[in-house]
């Protein structure tokens, strides 16, 4: 809620706090940023916590782009 998200990735993958999540083949796209992750040895994959800029509830108009 309120414009958090989740996100599991390979636990060896190189991801850190404050780094940007943006939508692939859209760098200009920008879907928020990396709040906290965890990484525990018996799971294969890293819990990874972003946040959006904007919450999504509050948006009241989207623009659509076709390719």
């Amino acid at each position: 809620g309120g414009g958090a998200f989740y996100i599991r990735a390979p636990r060896d993958t190189e991801i850190a706090e404050g780094n940007i999540v943006h939508m692939s083949g859209q760098e200009g796209f920008l879907l928020g940023t990396v709040r906290a992750v965890k990484r525990d040895e018996g799971n294969p994959f890293a819990d990874v916590y972003a946040e959006s800029p904007v919450p999504l509830r509050t948006a009241r108009f989207v623009e659509i782009i076709g390719q």
